[in-house]
């Protein structure tokens, strides 16, 4: 058997099959004791892919361990490809969170498309106690959304009443810039 570590050495990360010395390729499998990291939204339903319109982040995305445990250690996440930016740009779950909360979006307005979102997991120097988290399928679209809001009337020469709307709330974080169209009926 052949065991692949951290630099550390307190764990394996990866083991060959046993008995595995007379075949032509070795295999690694990541280390059955590791836990599973799973993707969760905020009613705690699974994740499995996501819809994203262009410019907007996601609705909220948790990563949980296993079985209602908290974090055994420190994780952190960087995205490996430049087509994806997560809110918060830092992605940490320190040791006893429940989860961890992020946001997605596409920096790329090409559309249709269909992309990964792949986290690379770090413990640091503790002894690793999760697999690596799986890539998670993510379709780009077009979608444009809608603020809602009531009739606005505007006396002729005069103002509105001032409308402010919870952008978290609505799922409608802009990625890079906010573009509203209006139109103005009689």
């Amino acid at each position: 058997m052949v065991t692949i570590s951290n630099s550390s050495m307190y764990g394996a990360l990866y083991r060959t099959t046993i008995n595995s010395w007379d075949i032509d390729r070795l295999t690694f499998s990541e280390d059955p004791e590791l836990r599973e990291l799973r993707y969760l939204d905020d009613d705690e339903d699974a994740v499995t892919s996501l819809d994203l319109s262009i410019g907007i982040f996601s609705a909220p995305v948790r990563i949980y361990p296993p079985n209602g445990e908290n974090f055994a250690n420190d994780v952190s996440f960087t995205v490996s490809n430049s087509e994806i930016s997560v809110l918060p740009e830092n992605l940490t779950a320190y040791r006893d969170d429940p989860y961890l909360e992020f946001r997605v979006a596409s920096t790329n307005n090409t559309y249709p498309l269909n992309i990964y979102l792949d986290l690379v997991k770090d413990e640091g120097n503790s002894n690793p106690a999760y697999m690596h988290i799986v890539k998670l399928p993510v379709s780009l679209t077009n979608n444009k959304k809608t603020f809602p809001t009531p009739a606005i009337r505007i006396m002729l020469g005069g103002t509105s009443l001032p409308y402010s709307w919870d952008l978290a709330e609505l799922d409608l974080i802009p990625e890079s810039q906010l573009k509203i169209d209006i139109t103005i009926t009689d």
